[in-house]
């Protein structure tokens, strides 16, 4: 197959740093015996494409106003820090790269994945970085007046590919499930071994079933899916040619 290729020009000094995204959180880390990380797909949807960290501290304080001066932000430390550019309560970064995608992939670029946010939140936009020749920003709204701070190594925003086109190549269909009967089978015997399982006490935590994470059906025993457990992101290397 074929690999595409994305390319981070750096276009600052000093940027903010991208790295593959973790699959950890911390609110995941304090819950029960670290349950949360039983969900596969949040841990996928973690570690889906790239986190642009930040290089500075500082504290951001919005007084609820609709001009940018109503953003007032305390340098702490480091480089690199937002603007409120547009106002409204917008904090805006500029992440110091020049993204490059090949058609038809573009970057879905939004804040991190499970990550404990409030006020301000992060806005989510979608880049058609295969043509452009100049960067976008990242931007957080504030959602009522209140203080932001933010340290090194906070995420900025998770970046990841998409096809543009996809949208164009799909077609859709509503169906009752009555009407597909080895569906409906594989899902009815789901649905029982799951509630058998939920309606056991003493059930000890070997003995979680695991079907989504194994990629296995609880009554077909050896049938093969196609399943991932993890994402191999690749990560941003220099190159100085």
């Amino acid at each position: 197959m074929t690999k595409t290729k994305i390319t981070a020009y750096q276009v600052i000094d000093n940027p903010p740093p991208i790295f593959p995204a973790e699959p950890t959180r911390e609110w995941m880390n304090q819950t029960s015996n670290k349950f949360a990380y039983r969900c596969l797909p949040l841990v996928i949807g973690n570690t889906y494409g790239w986190e642009i960290k930040s290089n500075s501290e500082f504290i951001a304080k919005y007084d609820g106003g609709r001009g940018v001066d109503a953003i007032q932000i305390l340098k702490i430390a480091g480089t690199n820090f937002p603007q409120s550019h547009f106002g409204d309560g917008i904090l805006t970064w500029s992440v110091g790269y020049l993204f490059k995608t090949e058609y038809p992939y573009g970057l879905y670029i939004t804040g991190g994945s499970n990550v404990e946010v409030s006020n301000p939140i992060p806005l989510t936009g979608i880049v058609e970085t295969y043509w452009l020749p100049f960067t976008f920003t990242m931007n957080w709204r504030f959602t009522q007046k209140g203080l932001f701070h933010m340290k090194p190594g906070d995420t900025i925003c998770q970046i990841f590919p998409v096809d543009m086109a996809i949208f164009d190549n799909i077609s859709t269909e509503l169906v009752h499930i009555n009407n597909n009967s080895e569906l409906i089978n594989d899902y009815r015997e789901w649905s029982r071994s799951r509630t058998e399982f939920n309606n056991n006490p003493n059930r000890l935590p070997k003995e979680w079933q695991k079907n989504y994470f194994r990629g296995t059906f609880p009554h077909k025993e050896g049938k093969e899916v196609n399943h991932k457990t993890n994402l191999n992101v690749p990560e941003f290397k220099t190159n100085n040619d």
